[in-house]
């Protein structure tokens, strides 16, 4: 394998849980926990693929702080929705985290008020915040010029602050690359880098299976289908604006800040070929021969804001009204899943998800 980006420490982790996440009863449990806080949002992206409805019996805040009470000493907590600032319970949740436990957002921005910058600031377990931006202006998401003022003057607070107390902690902006916005790429990544001093930006293409991390539950036998999936790309402008991207990181323009794709293709601080993107994207049909085995499930699990409970592919393995998250994790029907996956590497479902590692990219 080339060598390319060091890991961040977070990704490390994930790694090393996989190989530490078996007890001494032979029960498994993973080192990531993403919390679905709420699938309400102040925004109605076009591509999102939240339903943005009320979900009868959504977890309340104990419920939320229950369950992090159950997660084994060391874990990671990813908080996201819809937008997570818009839970009415998010900072008591936070507060109520145990000290072991380190902890990202994935936010929109816009809530992210001064007072609230500065009470995640002040928690030790924060290592990341993202942000979602899809082109300068947000025009994406319908952002008017007010909103963008607003997100930006937040983000500029944001880092200023971390900068003075913790440089460590990680200021992430996400970008999803569709059909609209390729042309923004290069922009964004200047914007990024020079006028946001974003630590990471990953550029993350539109998945290919409505199955992958929704809030609405599936059949499991919907992953085991075939099915064509989404076509949304010009692949040869991709690349081309890909190659741009890599050539701005390798002059050195894009200062500190590390930029990655998702799926991750192509190590951008290596020599791979870029042209390889072709043969992995908007693909009709999902070819598990060309991926290296999935453990997502082993590292990962999602809990929905109706409390079902699934490893990435969006099918219930159980409920936290009904049992106790580590009940859920070894329960049979995820442990037919990592049967499925140990058999078959990657499943039909999993085409373009955002976690594939193509062969050719980490076996050279």
């Amino acid at each position: 394998m080339q060598q390319g980006l060091k890991n961040t420490s977070y990704f490390e982790n994930k790694t090393k849980a996989r190989l530490s996440s078996i007890d001494s009863k032979g029960d498994s449990m993973p080192y990531r926990y993403c919390f679905v806080l709420t699938n309400a949002c102040n925004l109605r992206c076009s591509f999102c693929f939240q339903e943005k409805k009320p979900i009868k019996g959504s977890l309340k805040l104990d419920n939320w702080i229950d369950i992090a009470s159950q997660l084994p000493y060391g874990s990671h907590i990813t908080l996201t929705g819809g937008e997570p600032l818009m839970f009415r319970g998010f900072k008591k949740l936070v507060e109520n985290l145990r000290d072991d436990i380190t902890f990202n957002v994935i936010t929109n921005g816009l809530l992210l008020e001064k007072d609230l910058v500065d009470f995640l600031l002040d928690q030790n377990g924060l290592k990341v915040l993202s942000c979602s931006i899809d082109d300068v202006g947000n025009k994406s998401r319908d952002f008017t010029a007010d909103m963008w003022e607003k997100l930006i003057s937040n983000l500029n607070y944001f880092k200023d602050k971390k900068n003075q107390i913790n440089k460590n902690i990680v200021l992430d902006i996400k970008t999803v690359v569709h059909g609209g916005n390729i042309d923004g790429i290069i922009p964004m990544a200047k914007f990024s880098s020079h006028e946001l001093g974003s630590d990471t930006h990953m550029f993350m293409f539109l998945k290919g299976s409505p199955m992958q991390h929704s809030d609405i539950m599936f059949d499991y036998g919907y992953a085991l289908e075939n099915n064509k999936g989404f076509e949304n790309y010009e692949i040869p402008k991709v690349i081309n604006e890909v190659k741009k991207l890599k050539d701005l990181i390798k002059s050195g323009f894009t200062k500190n800040t590390k930029f990655f794709l998702h799926p991750k293709f192509v190590d951008l601080y290596t020599n791979q070929d870029i042209d390889i993107i072709e043969k992995f994207l908007d693909r009709p049909h999902h070819n598990p021969k060309d991926f290296m085995p999935c453990r997502s499930p082993w590292v990962s699990i999602h809990i929905n804001n109706d409390g079902n409970v699934f490893p990435c592919l969006s099918f219930s393995i159980g409920n936290t009204y009904e049992n106790t998250l580590k009940e859920i994790v070894n329960s049979q029907k995820m442990n037919q899943f990592k049967e499925d996956l140990e058999k078959c590497g990657t499943l039909p479902g999993c085409k373009q998800c955002g976690y594939l590692m193509p062969k050719e990219t980490y076996l050279v």
